[in-house]
């Protein structure tokens, strides 16, 4: 039986490639009974388990990650996070679901911030907004989408024109 795990990235993601290299650990084998089993080590997975671990310390924890820990999407974005996540469109039914996701969201975020102070973690981590830039009639008519649902959601912009954006 052949295996594929999908998307299959070409090189290493920078972050790894920028570390000693690690010694695989041996693939699962046989039968496992665990309490909890958590498919992927990204990001969101290892959140996952360590937040599993908090609440339940006894409670043993199996993290299955098909490729390489940290080669995934999650290690892919450049390190970036965002306190908000900005989604659908700027009707009363997506505001809605966009105001409940960055409460969780944010939530991360701010727990994210603790442990970084708790363990005196140097990331060099700087909160700031983010760019979305148009080329073309398409890409403005999206800029313009996201404007829509920012200032639904209350969220402070700054709309610049082509001149702005490249001085």
């Amino acid at each position: 039986m052949t295996i594929r795990t999908f998307p299959v990235y070409p090189d290493a993601c920078g972050w790894n490639a920028m570390l000693p290299a690690r010694a695989p650990r041996p693939p699962a084998t046989g039968t496992m009974s665990v309490k909890y089993a958590i498919v992927g080590a990204g990001f969101t997975g290892l959140a996952a388990a360590r937040r599993l671990h908090e609440i339940d310390p006894d409670a043993e924890i199996a993290i299955l990650e098909a490729t390489t820990v940290g080669e995934g999407s999650s290690a892919r974005n450049s390190g970036f996070l965002t306190r908000a996540v900005i989604a659908g469109s700027a009707d009363a039914g997506a505001v809605k679901q966009n105001v409940l996701r960055n409460r969780y969201v944010t939530e991360g975020f701010d727990g994210l911030l603790a442990l970084i102070s708790q363990y005196g973690i140097e990331c060099d981590l700087h909160q700031a907004g983010r760019i979305k830039a148009a080329a073309t009639p398409r890409g403005e008519a999206a800029v313009h989408a996201l404007r829509k649902i920012v200032e639904a959601l209350d969220i402070p912009h700054v709309l610049l024109d082509g001149g702005e954006l490249q001085s």
